[in-house]
């Protein structure tokens, strides 16, 4: 019997096709990776139904920040939408923060658990403030000294969890702290970070929505606009007042 001998060039042109087919099998694994999300609410959900569908669960907003309508820029890469750290976070008069509890996220109970909602900007510029209507485009646990003694085996431990949800990270690292952050394709990104050489060790996980620093760029020109009117009609009907001059 005559055994089939496959030429050379065509056993090693096969080859190469089955290569480039595992090539692109795992980039398009990667680049449809599972969405990047907060406790599995779609980005820019309303904090009503947000909270609705948390008190289903037996989360309840148990209390708030010191501040309730002072959000933050999202986290991206820790330096707070381009400012150095150290500087405010804070956007004032801007939507609501709170804080949750009763929450559990990987197999643990965040010491604290917190999410952020802006108020939508109208196409006339104007706010949109109505209490519920708020979007939701950042949420946060953290994890606590006091409660983890080992926090460097709860960032390894989520970084793996996290790893099989959303695909290889990327690692920055500096003195301060270590960061892993996953991105999706459309821009929203999961942010884990352990805050090493603090006086207050923790470990940070922050989910964000892509959208949001362009959306809060926005918002940030809407109030600053709304200010700059009301200061001009005071000024305008206090054209004539000279008291305590």
């Amino acid at each position: 019997m005559r055994k089939r001998i496959i030429p050379f060039m065509l056993l090693a042109s096969l080859l190469l096709s089955i290569s480039a087919s595992a090539v692109e099998s795992t980039e398009s694994e990667v680049t449809e990776a599972k969405t990047i999300t907060f406790r599995g609410f779609d980005w820019l959900s309303t904090r009503a139904d947000v909270e609705a569908a948390l008190a289903v669960d037996g989360i309840s907003d148990g209390a708030w920040m010191s501040d309730r309508h002072a959000i933050d820029w999202p986290e991206g890469d820790y330096e707070w939408a381009g400012r150095p750290r150290g500087e405010t976070s804070m956007l004032k008069e801007a939507g609501w923060s709170a804080m949750y509890s009763g929450v559990t996220a990987g197999g643990y109970a965040p010491s604290y658990t917190y999410a952020y909602f802006m108020y939508p900007v109208l196409p006339d510029g104007t706010l949109q403030v109505s209490e519920g209507d708020e979007l939701l485009y950042l949420g946060i646990y953290e994890y606590d000294k006091n409660d983890f003694e080992n926090l460097e085996a709860v960032f390894n431990d989520l970084t793996a969890k996290l790893s099989s949800l959303y695909g290889e990270c990327t690692v920055k690292n500096d003195e301060d702290f270590n960061r892993n952050i996953w991105t999706d394709a459309e821009g929203n990104k999961a942010i884990l970070a352990y805050y090493t050489s603090n006086k207050y060790p923790r470990v940070k996980l922050a989910y964000e929505c892509g959208a949001a620093n362009d959306m809060l760029g926005n918002l940030q020109s809407a109030i600053d606009t709304i200010h700059a009117a009301a200061q001009e009609s005071e000024r305008l009907a206090n054209s004539n007042n000279t008291d305590g001059l």
